[in-house]
């Protein structure tokens, strides 16, 4: 029944706002280039197979305490017991418990208990404006 909850009440995607670290500014250029060749040669602003870092992190007791709050709207839902244990990140390092850069992560939620499927979600983390550097996450 956990199993069932988790999948149906929990979003397929939880959205993360965090605040980017922005990215190192390139090498001044030798006075002697044109500035349309030095703009020519110039690098791009982020290369998108690099994950581009944040201000703190999503952790597993983040993650955690969102789907809480998810949960305790229904009745059933918030008998669920679950902690930082009980999230398993996929894609990283196996003893990883926090995503410290932008981007989309895929995740299991496993309820207490043994023998029970894990649900897999997607955390998203988007790069915060001012006002939703305010509120650390919403779905």
């Amino acid at each position: 029944m956990a199993h069932t909850l988790l999948a149906t009440l929990i979003p397929e995607t939880l959205v993360f706002y965090r605040k980017p670290i922005p990215a190192p500014a390139p090498p001044p250029q030798a006075p002697s280039i044109s500035p349309l060749v030095a703009s020519a040669n110039a690098p791009t602003t982020h290369d998108r197979n690099t994950p581009l870092a944040i201000f703190g992190s999503v952790s597993a007791t983040d993650i955690v305490g969102h789907i809480k709050g998810l949960l305790v709207e229904d009745a059933d839902g918030s008998r669920i017991i679950l902690g930082p244990e009980n999230i398993r990140f996929l894609g990283l390092a196996e003893d990883a418990d926090r995503i410290k850069a932008l981007g989309r992560w895929e995740v299991e939620v496993s309820p207490g208990g043994t023998g029970l499927e894990p649900v897999r979600k997607v955390v998203e983390i988007l790069p915060a404006s001012e006002e939703e550097s305010e509120t650390s996450h919403a779905s």
